[in-house]
């Protein structure tokens, strides 16, 4: 399956991923830009006419059209996240008594479209 086409800079080629063999390929036409990494499924982005950022195995990636191999862009980032405070909901699993309906979730017919399986 065919994801993200991206026109070259001369608008001459197609660059787009490519998922065979459970793996992401970057290519452009027939040809594999990049055979050596897994790429991510996310667009490319053209730093000049011929060269091109990308995203594979869990980095960024600068290449060339014309086969240079992969530079790496070095990158990390710290992100620091609150855990809000809440009072937890308690459930009752062990009451036999009547509830108040809330909601009916994933109803599906029978076999014969007749009836609902839950209303047997």
């Amino acid at each position: 399956m065919i994801h993200q086409p991206e026109w070259t800079p001369d608008g001459a080629g197609l660059v787009h991923h490519l998922t065979y063999d459970g793996r992401c390929h970057l290519m452009t036409g027939h040809t594999p830009l990049v055979d050596d990494q897994e790429a991510f499924p996310f667009r490319v982005s053209w730093l000049d006419r011929e060269r091109f950022l990308y995203t594979a195995d869990g980095r960024i990636h600068v290449r060339s059209l014309h086969g240079s191999g992969p530079r790496t862009i070095g990158f990390s980032a710290a992100v620091t996240t609150r855990r809000p405070r809440y009072t937890r909901r308690r459930s009752d699993f062990e009451s036999t008594g009547p509830r108040p309906v809330r909601g009916i979730g994933s109803p599906v017919l029978s076999p014969t479209a007749s009836t609902s399986p839950s209303a047997r």
